[in-house]
Parts: C-alpha cells; structure tokens; sequence
C-alpha cells in the first residue's frame, strides 16, 4: 500500500481507497480498475435476481391466517416455488373441502354429503335406556347419550354454564353430574328441584365427596333441560283410571272420586268434596281407606311427593280437591275407597262414603 496525493485537497491517504475520504474525490487508479473489471462484475438486472431459498410452509390449522403470495418470477428457481405454491394451493383447496363438507354446504353434490353424514349422526346418537349404569359405570357409555329425570342436589355456576349434582333415584343412592349451558335455561336453578335432562355422557370425573372421600361420578353435557315435579321424575303413572261415575251426595255434601294413578312406589286417589249446605262440613281424609282383594291399606305421606292437599274443613257453599297417597296395588283389579264425613249441623245423619271403582276392561 502506498500514499498518494488528493488532486483536489492536496491531503494524502491510500492508493487503494476507491476516493479521497477527506473530500471524495475519485481515485485514478481505482476508476481504470473499474474500467477493465470483467463483465461478471457489473451489477445483475433485477429479472435475473437469484431467488432467495423458500422457507418450509407450515402444516394449516384452521386458526393461522392465510397470505396471498405474490406471482412468481420465470425460471428454473421459479418453477421450483410455483411447485411449492401448487403444493400450498392443494392444501388449502382440500382444507377448504374439508370444511365445506363439515359444515353442510348448500350445493347438490354436498347435499348428498349433508344427507349421508345426516344417517351417520343419527346411527351415533346411541341412547342407553337405564341412567343407573351409566351413573355405575360412566366410561363404558362415554360418547353416547341418556334421557333421565332427577333431583338437584347442588349447584355451581360460572359465567357460561351451570354445574348440577343430580340424584338419579328418590332414595339418593345415585348421583350424576350434569353441565348446562345458560343458554339452554330460562331460569336459575336450586336444590331439591326436579329435572329432565337429554344429555350427551362425556365418560367420568373423578373427585372427592363433601367428607373428602375419592369417588368417581358420570360427566353429562345436557343438550336439553327442563323443571319437572316429583311425579314424573320418579313416580309416573304405569296405569291411570279416569272415572266420571264414582260421586256420593249425602244431606249436601258431595264427595267423588275422579281419577286413580298406579305408578311403581304408590297409587294416587284423586278426589273432590264440595260443600252445598249453610254450615261447615269435615271430611276425615287422614282415615280415608283403600281395600282391594279383601286387604285394607292406610293412607300414606309422602312428603317428597308434595301433592295437593285435600281440606279436612269445608266452608259453606266451597270445595276442595286434592291427592290420598297409599302404597302400591294392582291395577288390573277392582277397590274400594270409604272416607267419613259429617256436618256442624248435628241433626244430620251421615255414612261412610263408599266408592266401588271398577277396573277398566
């Protein structure tokens, strides 16, 4: 390296700087360099750029925004990235299919898609016909579907969903939990409600009880979920018997039986008394019978069941109906309700009141 003098500041520096760093100034030599340089050393057209390397395309999910590349230039670098666009292309159009068909297109060719995945879903939608094994044995039904009725027990809830504990069974031996969207519910739910629930199983969760005691418990999705009452959670008539016939009028005071439920736990004895005289009447429900096949059976309570009340005390010119809850008969078979009644009216002689109800052939 040697020291050459600027022509234009007179200062010096290296003959091998391409120009003088005080004033820019080119240098001589340097400009005859660049004259005889090769031709390889002239600047490459922007046409002829070489194409940077093409990054790897990540695998699609449904999430990842998409972007438009831009056209490819011509070439053999070129042909390389319009294969790898086709290859990009092909997922997207095939992802778009995909999506197309899960979501039922309106088109005919997808309409048979719709229609054919439409069979599918209803083969799916297995239902288990008894809530007691799947609240035994969660896992075994996970993916198919149970309709049931229950008490609720608890409730939690969050933003989105109500979390329901629910007895399965009147004698709390089972219990199940169950999601509820908001969504699905007009109202807020509280214990010791009753429930029908269409529900999806999701196989089981696995917890510990209130006493800290490890258990495992059926996980539902409800699809669908309504208020019930008792009796049609957990004791719906097998057999009802409407009767129009059974009615007795003593000194004014009507007495009928209008209509005889056999459920599983209990029979229900729908009556009517009607007061038509001037002064206060009682009927002694509380001592009401039932007699079938020579077998008298007491009234019972069942004070989950909460039915109507039959009054004890009527008021001049009122009446009461009410349900008498006694234990569980035959319903094929014919019986015999006898209530008592009496006036305040002590010159009025009053019999018991006896209905023969007839089976229905």
């Amino acid at each position: 390296m040697a020291l050459i003098k600027c022509e234009e500041c007179g200062k010096e520096y290296s003959n091998k700087a391409p120009a003088c760093p005080n004033c820019g100034c080119p240098t001589p030599d340097f400009k005859e360099t660049v004259t005889e340089a090769p031709q390889e050393a002239v600047p490459v057209p922007p046409e002829a750029a070489p194409v940077p390397p093409v990054a790897p395309t990540p695998a699609y999910t449904p999430s990842a925004p998409f972007t438009v590349a831009s056209e490819p230039k011509k070439g053999k670098s070129s042909s390389k990235i319009a294969v790898v666009i086709a290859v990009i292309c092909g997922i997207v159009v095939l992802c778009g299919i995909g999506f197309i068909a899960l979501s039922g297109d309106s088109t005919s060719s997808s309409s048979k898609s719709s229609e054919a995945s439409g069979v599918k879903t209803a083969e799916k939608m297995e239902y288990v016909d008894n809530i007691d094994v799947v609240a035994s044995n969660p896992k075994d039904y996970k993916g198919k579907y149970i309709k049931f009725s229950g008490q609720i027990l608890s409730v939690e809830e969050s933003d989105e969903i109500y979390a329901l504990q629910v007895y399965t069974d009147e004698h709390y031996e089972n219990s199940v939990l169950v999601y509820v969207k908001k969504e699905l519910a007009d109202e807020k739910f509280v214990s010791d409600e009753y429930v029908s629930v269409d529900a999806k199983i999701d196989g089981a969760y696995n917890g510990k009880t209130i006493i800290g005691v490890d258990s495992t418990w059926a996980k539902l999705t409800a699809l669908s979920i309504e208020k019930t009452t008792y009796t049609d959670a957990f004791s719906k008539a097998n057999s009802t018997w409407n009767i129009t016939d059974c009615v007795v009028d003593q000194n004014g005071l009507v007495v009928s039986v209008d209509k005889v439920e056999f459920a599983d736990n209990e029979t229900r004895v729908y009556m009517t008394v009607t007061n038509n005289t001037t002064e206060k009447c009682y009927l002694w429900e509380s001592s009401t019978k039932l007699v079938q096949d020579g077998v008298q059976h007491e009234q019972t309570y069942n004070f989950k069941a909460d039915h109507q009340s039959l009054s004890s005390e009527i008021m001049p010119n009122a009446s009461s109906s009410g349900i008498l809850s006694f234990e569980a008969i035959d319903s094929t078979k014919d019986l015999q309700v006898i209530v008592e009644g009496h006036s305040d009216d002590y010159k009025l002689k009053f019999s018991p009141y006896t209905f023969n109800v007839t089976a229905p052939k």
